[in-house]
């Protein structure tokens, strides 16, 4: 939007505010990027997730995240993991926005079209063990299994790291979930590898040590997430 935004909070619509659903009717002239607002309704509100810094980094985070890959035409299912994810982190209890923001995530870069592999090796595709030691392979979209794992690069993932990530992606996340910090950055480093972006997430300088000072940070008994 060019023009109109604070014209219409002046007339009593209300200020746009971060994280809110809102319904729009604007001018749109061909050729030009930017329009003029004529009305806006909102039909949700979302200004509580700004009551809690880890919520408010999360949400930003899933924001910042469907910014970064611009798509031509609308996605209604994009839409709905953006707005269910959000949703999510103004619901859940402190001790579960973490694995919240981390499940929306991954759900929005899987409708990106880039769904982690984590039943069967990147490599040799053979099933992923129960036990040992796995790597994740941010090239090639998922974990090595043990004997392929020596040679990839990528963080490493042992069995209770594995059944995290994978309660995460399935949008079930273990409430005061551990090593969150290595989650996010794992999330990150394959959204930055997948989605081509050249520049760190924002919201990451933020969220990392917010996640590590909460003490979600520790390593996981078996490995490094």
């Amino acid at each position: 939007m060019a023009r109109g935004v604070r014209k219409q909070a002046s007339k009593g619509g209300g200020p746009l505010d971060l994280f809110d659903d809102v319904e729009i009717t604007y001018d749109h002239r061909a050729g030009r990027d930017l329009h003029t607002l004529r009305e806006h309704r909102t039909l949700k509100r979302r200004g509580e997730l700004g009551s809690n810094l880890l919520r408010f980094a999360g949400a930003s985070f899933l924001s910042e995240l469907i910014l970064t890959h611009t798509m031509e035409e609308g996605s209604p299912r994009l839409h709905d993991r953006l707005t269910s994810g959000l949703d999510g982190l103004l619901a859940c209890a402190p001790e579960e926005i973490p694995g919240r923001f981390l499940a929306a995530g991954w759900g929005i870069v899987a409708e990106f079209g880039f769904p982690p592999e984590l039943d069967r090796c990147v490599h040799c595709n053979v099933e992923i063990p129960a036990a040992g030691m796995t790597r994740f392979d941010l090239a090639e979209g998922g974990l090595r299994c043990p004997e392929c794992a020596a040679s990839g690069i990528g963080p490493r993932l042992g069995p209770g790291a594995r059944t995290d990530l994978r309660a995460i992606l399935a949008g079930a996340p273990p409430s005061g979930l551990r090593g969150a910090a290595e989650h996010f950055h794992l999330l990150e480093r394959f959204a930055l590898h997948h989605l081509d972006r050249r520049r760190v997430f924002q919201t990451s300088a933020t969220l990392g040590p917010l996640l590590a000072s909460e003490g979600s940070g520790d390593p996981t008994p078996e490995g490094q997430v």
